[in-house]
Formats: C-alpha cells, sequence, structure tokens
C-alpha cells in the first residue's frame, strides 16, 4: 500500500499540502484537492485510522457497544449500523459489555483510548446517574444511546416507542375476547425502565384490565428461562390467556410452556413477542410481534452522532441532548386468537 510520503511525490506536492488536501482543507485550492484524491485513488493510497486517531483530536472511527454477541435483533442493527457509517468513510469497531455495566465501563476506557469520533451505545442496563457515562463526557466524545434507558438521565438517546403499536394489539385481543393477560419479562432489574412494559400495562388500564403486578414473570432472557417463568405462570394462573412476552426468544420459551401444559396457541393462549426475530417466524404458528425498527434506529443514531461530531467546538457543557423517538409497529400473523367460550368466564 503506498504511503503519503510516496503519493506526495507521485503528484509533486510537499507532505503538508497533500495530507490537508485529503482532509479537504478548504485552504487548498479545488483543482489540487481534485488532482490528489484522484492520483490517491489511483494508486490505492488508504490512511491509517488508527495514526489519525493518535495525532489528530480523534480518529474516523465509530464504537457501537452492545450488549451480547448472541442477540440476532442486535447484529442486524449493527449490520445497519455499518453499512450506513460505511458510506460515510467511518468504520465501525464493536465493543462487548456482556451485559454488564462494569464491563460497559470498560469500553468506555477503550474507546476514549482509541480516539473513536463517537459512541453509539446499545449496551448493558443502565443504571439512572450520569457518572456511568464519565469517561465518554470528560472526554468529551459524542454518544447516542439507541435502547430503552432512565428517564432521568439527560443523555442523546434514539429509541423505539411502541405505546401505540401495544395499545392496537390489546385493543384486539380484548374484541376477541381476552380477559386475563400476563407478562414474561426479562431480567428483574430490567423491570424498572422497560418502556414496552410500562405501555403494557397503560393499554390494559385504558381498557378496564389493569396487570397487576403478580401477573409479571421475570426470566433470564433466554427461551429455557422462559419456558419455566411461563411453566410457573400457568401453573397459579391457569386462567390466563394472553401472554406478552418480553422478545422473541423469550416468547419461544412460552411456546415449549404451552406445548407442555398440553394448551394450544392461539387456540387456547394467544402470544405477543417483540423484536421480529427470525425464530419468531419459525415458530408453528408464527408469532405475532413488535416490528424493531432497526434500520430506522440504526439510521437515525448515526444521524444524531454526526451532528454532534460535526460541531466545530462541541461540548456537552454547552449543548442540550437531543433525542428521536422512532414509532414501533404492531406485525400480526398466527399466534393471537379469540378466546373459546368457556374461557371467559
Amino acid at each position: 500500500m503506498i504511503s503519503i510520503r510516496a503519493l506526495a511525490d507521485e503528484v509533486g506536492y510537499s507532505f503538508s499540502t497533500v495530507s490537508r488536501a485529503l482532509k479537504d482543507d478548504p485552504a487548498i485550492k479545488a483543482s489540487t484537492r481534485d488532482k490528489i484524491h484522484e492520483a490517491a485513488n489511483r494508486l490505492g493510497y488508504r490512511p491509517n485510522a488508527l495514526v489519525r486517531g493518535v495525532t489528530g483530536r480523534h480518529s474516523c472511527m465509530i464504537a457501537m457497544i452492545i450488549s451480547s454477541l448472541n442477540n440476532g435483533g442486535l447484529a442486524r442493527q449493527v449490520s445497519h449500523t455499518s453499512d450506513f457509517l460505511r458510506a460515510k468513510g467511518y468504520p465501525l469497531i464493536i465493543l462487548n459489555s456482556d451485559n454488564d455495566p462494569v464491563q460497559e465501563r470498560d469500553c468506555f476506557h477503550l474507546a476514549v483510548d482509541y480516539r473513536v469520533a463517537g459512541v453509539i451505545l446499545n449496551g448493558a442496563v443502565l443504571d439512572s446517574s450520569a457518572s456511568h457515562f464519565a469517561q465518554l463526557i470528560n472526554s468529551n466524545i459524542p454518544f447516542v444511546i439507541t435502547k430503552e434507558y432512565s428517564p432521568q438521565l439527560n443523555v442523546p438517546h434514539v429509541y423505539r416507542h411502541d405505546r401505540e403499536a401495544i395499545e392496537q394489539v390489546v385493543a384486539e385481543a380484548v374484541a376477541l375476547g381476552h380477559r386475563h393477560f400476563a407478562h414474561i419479562a426479562g431480567p428483574k432489574e430490567s423491570l424498572k425502565n422497560s418502556v414496552r412494559l410500562q405501555a403494557y400495562r397503560m393499554a390494559l388500564s385504558k381498557m378496564g384490565f389493569p396487570l397487576s403486578e403478580d401477573a409479571i414473570y421475570t426470566s433470564e432472557w433466554s427461551s429455557e428461562s422462559a419456558e419455566h417463568a411461563t411453566l410457573r405462570l400457568l401453573g397459579e394462573k391457569p386462567q390466563t390467556t394472553f401472554i406478552f412476552a418480553a422478545n422473541d426468544v423469550v416468547a419461544a420459551g412460552v411456546y415449549r410452556a404451552c406445548y407442555r401444559t398440553h394448551r394450544r396457541i392461539p387456540d387456547d393462549i394467544s402470544v405477543l413477542g417483540s423484536g421480529n426475530q427470525d425464530i419468531g417466524k419459525s415458530l408453528y404458528p408464527s408469532l405475532c410481534t413488535l416490528d424493531p425498527k432497526l434500520k430506522e434506529i440504526a439510521i437515525a443514531s448515526c444521524n444524531l452522532l454526526f451532528e454532534m461530531i460535526n460541531q466545530p467546538s462541541f461540548s456537552y457543557a454547552n449543548s442540550d441532548p437531543s433525542s428521536v423517538t422512532i414509532p414501533g409497529a404492531y406485525l400480526p400473523r398466527q399466534s393471537i386468537g379469540p378466546v373459546k367460550a368457556a374461557q371467559t368466564v
């Protein structure tokens, strides 16, 4: 690969002029910039992103901190984000927090060490203190949260709001005769800031069927754990006819529990998932779910991040955090149906 000094020799300009032209410095004439860019493309010159990070204020890399490498939906969001950033000339590096807030803060340190231009955060369950992000804020690295978060946090964020979609599903379920609702959630610590659970409870209350605390069962984001949680639910509340699962993997565990207790979906019990993951399409009957709008969230988060990156003198002290809300959507399939007459009592 040709070096920048060899490129300068080839085009007959100084190292400084070539370096500034490649950064599109307006002080360099447009014709000169065009000549240098053409030569760089022809000779296969590629800038060293790590060196730019060492010699400049930051590199052109974006870090995305994720909570798990095993989350299919998150993998799709990473793919959409990478595609968008690649078109902008920004490589994406992935840091895994393994759903651990302590490890997530270690990822912040790595992002600072790499001098990334910005951070997209879809990581661990977030606490309600801005101190969690102190490393990024103190280093003045722009970041955007793209998952559920504590409303007490005044930080840039993009998230999907499923309120209207959930209200639509609940209204249809009530019209189909459902009166006994339950929820299979993620871990207990995820309940506090679960926007979808809040929307589910509000929708049920609006329809006159408030969700009691003892109708919420926690799991560990796995189908096996969700299966055991659903078995407990059906043992303690056998009248349940509608279950909203925290995501499609959790819903798969609900399906297994229904099979083990000889309940047919949707004849005996209806199930709603969230995430539109491949597993939901492969279940039989196919799972009704909520569209995660992953591509829309990826694009919105990148655009919001670039708004901060492109500010000439960005500073958290002098900026008000922006937010973008992406409306969710209901994807009807085969797992929700009418209640049999004997079950409406």
